[in-house]
């Protein structure tokens, strides 16, 4: 099963990963609907066809919430939501699944959910900028206690917002209408899905949530025109970092160390394009994380350079006023917290 939060104005691509024909239902939740949720369309798809539903066909204009696929076999899913001249593209993420292996010794696959999410870069009323952050319940039986940490760029909690969701129903955070979130600010936040109980009753383990971003820009106070748009998926534990100290002795056991980014870009002279980056320690325990950002062009390495964060910093590069490349670049990098070659190790790792 496939999962992913849908808005209005979007559309789904299935692409059918198995060997077999596969039937599909997509399932539409209207956010803060608790009752029911709607099945919009059943179809068949062949070993490797691409299958694309607009969701306006089914819930209209205006509408706003979750959507899950169920499939009999694998699928890969992404989302657009298009409008007023914007495309955003994210993917669907999959279902925790508990598959057995033959002598059942063991899972065969990791848990796709979590109940930590991460989003390395928000804006807040930043030059024009602004985010929402939706936030989808994975549970089919029990509601969702989420709470949202919005940080700055130093990794202080500014301000903390906690909402429910219904089951596989989802809510939306929109930065502009949180009223004690002050300043215009770029900075990252955390999403956690918390126990909870109600006296008399059985205490409730923390649903999985996943969730994603939407960053837009305006071209006035009264977002009137959107002119840029950008949407990722929030990073789960597995993905990212073992909330909340990690694991084991820590270094690579409590999360990723090695990321890689295939195209940058500092050409805005040229094809008119440049890339910004943003790069957050995820890592909560006192210290600092040095890394390597290696940067490639088509010829191979073209130079790395050090650099450290300390505890839950961010730092955003411009690569156009970045002056570790030329004008004209175009290639890829490599960010790495585990090259003791390039970089002496002086603190914790991502």
């Amino acid at each position: 099963m496939c999962l992913g939060a849908s808005g209005g104005g979007g559309s789904g691509r299935e692409a059918a990963g198995g060997l077999e024909c596969s039937s599909l239902e997509i399932w539409f939740k209207a956010q803060d609907d608790c009752l029911r949720a709607r099945i919009c369309d059943v179809a068949t798809l062949a070993p490797g066809e691409t299958y694309q539903f607009d969701a306006s066909d089914c819930v209209g204009p205006d509408w706003q919430g979750s959507t899950w696929i169920r499939a009999s076999e694998p699928m890969g899913v992404a989302v657009d939501i298009y409008g007023r001249d914007i495309l955003m593209t994210y993917i669907g993420e999959p279902e925790p699944y508990n598959f057995m292996q033959e002598d059942g010794s063991g899972e065969i696959s990791p848990t796709t959910g979590e109940r930590v999410a991460y989003g390395p870069l928000i804006y807040s009323e930043y030059q024009g900028w602004d985010t929402g952050v939706q936030v989808m319940n994975l549970s089919q039986t029990v509601n969702a206690k989420v709470k949202v940490y919005f940080l700055d760029r130093s990794g202080d909690v500014i301000t903390t917002l906690v909402d429910w969701i219904c089951p596989r129903g989802s809510q939306t955070f929109f930065l502009p209408i949180v009223a004690d979130l002050p300043g215009t600010w770029v900075g990252s936040l955390r999403v956690e899905s918390q126990d909870w109980w109600t006296p008399g009753t059985t205490a409730v383990t923390a649903p999985y949530v996943v969730g994603v971003a939407t960053l837009m820009t305006y071209s006035d106070v009264a977002r009137t025109e959107t002119q840029q748009a950008i949407a990722y998926n929030l990073l789960p534990e597995h993905k990212s970092y073992l909330w909340q100290v990690g694991e084991q002795v820590g270094g690579l056991g409590s999360g990723v160390g090695l990321l890689a980014i295939p195209s940058l870009l500092k050409d805005l002279d040229g094809s008119g394009v440049t890339s910004e980056t943003a790069i957050m320690n995820l890592v909560t325990k006192p210290g600092f994380t040095d890394f390597a950002i290696c940067s490639y062009d088509q010829n191979g390495l073209l130079d790395f350079v050090c650099e450290k964060l300390h505890d839950r910093q961010v730092e955003c590069i411009d690569l156009q006023t970045w002056g570790y490349v030329n004008n004209g670049f175009k290639g890829s990098a490599v960010i790495s917290a585990q090259q003791p070659i390039l970089c002496p190790r002086t603190g914790s790792l991502l």
